[in-house]
């Protein structure tokens, strides 16, 4: 029966709203990256090629000085600008990297007086006007590039004319530039609406990489108008190419300016401290509908578990708060899967209300995923380690952190079935597919011959997987290896080879 004192439609209000959010952040987080990519794609060859091509032009120039006459000041100032391009480029790659590291741990969080939903706790003007700000950031870039927009797709047809096409180059750059600027403002702007707590550090990196790009962009444009400026009456085109260049600047420009108003705010208010502190990410708990445990539920269908009874130790009832997680829902989903990179899974305990976090340790030939508590690594709950190098498909031992202790063995079948043994790799419980579709698939698992749980995973929007095992009244599995299985066949229906 529902004890909840508030309308049937809040819980459903809320449950829309936390969907929201976590939707907003997964994307936001997605863009991050993307713009990094970018970042990083111009930044690195840059640094590289603008150093050493400078210092190979600026001898050249040097050696061969008589030779060029009256371009000899022009040929150095463009060696020149072009050193300063990579050196910006560099200089950029460290401060971001630098900004990064000493910022951890940064924001510190605040009293848990501070960090309520209430909108009464929050400066509501200062968080509207980043808001606004952090949104139109984005339009800034777009509306100031608009002339080299125009001018590169007005100049396509250049690309199929042999050496004409190069005039595209430098244009083409600069709306790389731009697209990394872009990118990383819509992904800041949707931490920002998702609350999302590494908005004030991904914010305070922004600062260094947007005013590198600036000086970068500027050099390039430098560069260009030493070329174009002499011969701009010969070719008229000269002209709309160095105008072009200067509109990304320009819009780069606008945007930086934008980062440096909102930036004491975005440091120094209490206001966005507030809102990006660190709560649990679970927002129904207020609004939870609790009913009572169903009945168990038996099913007949008969599974190739050796024996009819499961393992002494593993499938009987355990005492009533034994073990660290004794919740019967949960809910899973991703803040990246990156393979052989690793995985941060954030996992909502929806019984309970708390925050898991599942994640996998990057760069290791044999797997090894980890569960603890949100932003308490220390306090590991399991931990799932692979017994092969790439394994495909386990076995998987998971091991009782506390204890170090193994609690049972996982193996995948080939039907995409899963296989659950216990500590002396008996087998004693299998996680059979159901139904499945385009996009959806559910799993049973079962200990036995007794069905004791389901596992929904759904592609729908973004991968999430729900984990129920109400139906386990007496506790037949444990629910450190039943969310083991859940991060387990998420992780395999993300990445297939996993």
């Amino acid at each position: 029966m529902k004890s909840s004192s508030l309308p049937d439609g809040s819980y459903a209000t809320r449950r829309v709203h936390a969907e929201a959010i976590d939707l907003a952040r997964w994307f936001g987080y997605k863009l991050i990256g993307i713009a990094l990519a970018l970042v990083g794609s111009f930044l690195v060859p840059g640094a590289v090629a603008g150093l050493g091509f400078g210092s190979i032009c600026a001898r050249s120039v040097e050696s061969e000085g008589t030779a060029l006459g009256e371009w000899f000041q022009t040929s150095a100032a463009v060696c020149k600008a072009i050193s300063g391009f990579g050196m910006a480029c560099a200089l950029t790659l460290v401060a971001i990297v630098l900004t990064w590291a000493l910022s951890r741990g940064w924001p510190r969080p605040l009293s848990s007086e501070s960090t309520t939903d209430d909108p009464a706790h929050e400066q509501s003007a200062i968080v509207l006007a980043l808001g606004l700000g952090l949104g139109a950031i984005p339009l800034l870039v777009v509306v100031g590039a608009l002339p080299a927009i125009t001018f590169v797709i007005r100049n396509l047809h250049l690309l199929s004319q042999q050496m004409d096409g190069i005039v595209l180059m430098v244009p083409t750059l600069q709306l790389t530039i731009a697209a990394g600027s872009v990118v990383g403002g819509i992904g800041l702007f949707l931490l920002f609406v998702a609350k999302d707590r590494l908005f004030p550090r991904t914010f305070l990196v922004s600062l260094p990489a947007q005013i590198g790009l600036l000086i970068a962009s500027y050099q390039v444009l430098a560069a260009t108008r030493l070329v174009t400026v002499p011969v701009a009456q010969e070719i008229p085109m000269a002209v709309d190419h160095a105008a072009a260049t200067a509109s990304v600047v320009r819009g780069l420009g606008w945007a930086f300016a934008a980062y440096a108003i909102m930036a004491p705010f975005v440091l120094l208010s209490r206001a966005v401290r507030a809102r990006c502190a660190d709560r649990s990410i679970d927002l129904l708990a207020h609004d939870r509908v609790v009913t009572s445990p169903p009945a168990p539920a038996r099913s007949s269908m008969r599974t190739e578990v050796a024996g009819s009874e499961p393992a002494r130790g593993f499938g009987q009832p355990m005492a009533a708060g034994e073990g660290p997680l004794t919740s019967s829902r949960f809910h899973v989903q991703a803040t990246y899967v990156g393979g052989f990179f690793g995985a941060r899974l954030p996992i909502r305990d929806l019984d309970s209300g708390r925050a898991l976090v599942g994640q996998v340790v990057a760069l290791r030939l044999r797997s090894l995923m980890q569960v603890f508590p949100h932003r308490q690594p220390q306090r590991e709950i399991f931990r799932i380690a692979a017994r092969r190098v790439l394994s495909l498909g386990g076995p998987y031992d998971v091991f009782d952190s506390a204890h170090n202790e193994l609690l049972a063995v996982i193996r995948k079948r080939l039907a995409g079935d899963w296989e659950i043994h216990d500590a002396q790799d008996q087998l004693i419980g299998v996680v059979a597919l159901g139904a499945w579709g385009m996009g959806h698939a559910s799993h049973r698992v079962l200990i036995g011959p007794n069905e004791v749980g389901t596992l929904h995973w759904s592609n729908i929007i973004r991968p999430t997987l729900e984990i129920d095992y109400s139906m386990d009244v007496d506790q037949l599995l444990d629910r450190r290896v039943g969310l083991a299985l859940g991060v387990l066949l998420f992780l395999n229906r993300s990445l297939p080879n996993a």
